[in-house]
């Protein structure tokens, strides 16, 4: 006898299982283990998130409330710890995973989306930056991919969440602090007229982000980008950029021999 075609209950459990099982292999797996998945099945995964990302961008009630279904969720959530693993972070830029969850926040554009999605896009964009690091990406070549694909934008965007507990705010503050090391790069991307340093510019002005109060530290950190990005002298070296040296705890640049670049904590912080 004939199956009876599967009804959307079905398939959305159906989908509910597979991203339960993809998310808890991915966060769980060892990277020998995880390395053992074959590139198809990888593959199969973030083009399928992609289309899923593309249609969202353009869905009426996302546009409108900045809140997923419950489904859809699970899966952007499902793509945080494949993130974490080098052979997926390859498939992911090259079918332009990234550019499609940028595009899924853009589209928000005035507005925010909620609280969840602004986690996830910070933890997506962490993710990818550790990961391209450990794989050997030099600091610079690293951030260019990813704010090539605008996920970078988005996440300044989204980091100005004022309810972000202490613990993510200081996760997430070091996709600044690394930016921060890349001054030539900052120059290049993040100056007034680009696409990134004009959204950078709104966000400081309070034409972009999240309204209200926002963390200090956060404010600080975005306000020394563009003061790095007005630095109209391109052959500055990076062992001499005293303007990126911002301390983590105080939040003041520190000139001084005893500024600790590693920590970013400056002399009187140290003490």
């Amino acid at each position: 006898s004939q199956q009876p075609s599967a009804t959307p209950a079905d398939i959305v459990e159906q989908l509910t299982k597979s991203y339960g099982m993809f998310c808890c292999l991915a966060h769980f797996a060892s990277p020998e283990v995880f390395a053992q998945i074959s590139t198809e099945d990888l593959e199969r995964l973030a083009n399928h998130a992609s289309s899923v990302f593309s249609q969202l961008a353009t869905n009426r009630k996302w546009i409108k409330t900045g809140v997923l279904q419950k489904i859809d969720k699970e899966l952007i959530e499902c793509v945080i710890p494949h993130m974490k693993h080098k052979n997926f972070d390859t498939i992911a830029l090259q079918c332009n995973l990234l550019n499609d969850v940028a595009n899924l926040c853009a589209a928000r554009t005035p507005g925010m989306p909620c609280r969840d999605f602004t986690e996830t896009i910070l933890s997506i964009t962490n993710n990818a930056r550790v990961t391209l690091m450990i794989s050997g990406w030099e600091n610079e070549r690293n951030f260019k991919k990813i704010e090539a694909s605008g996920i970078l934008g988005q996440a300044i965007r989204c980091i100005t969440q004022p309810s972000l507990n202490k613990e993510s705010i200081q996760g997430h503050l070091q996709i600044l602090e690394e930016l921060m090391k890349c001054p030539m790069l900052i120059q290049e991307k993040f100056k007034r007229g680009t696409p990134t340093g004009d959204m950078l510019v709104s966000v400081l002005e309070g034409k972009d982000g999240f309204k209200g109060r926002r963390h200090e530290l956060v404010t600080a950190r975005l306000d020394n980008i563009l003061k790095i990005a007005s630095v109209t002298n391109q052959s500055t070296k990076q062992s001499d950029y005293s303007i990126g040296q911002m301390c983590r705890k105080c939040s003041k640049s520190a000139r001084s021999s005893e500024f600790q670049s590693n920590l970013l904590v400056c002399g009187r912080c140290k003490q």
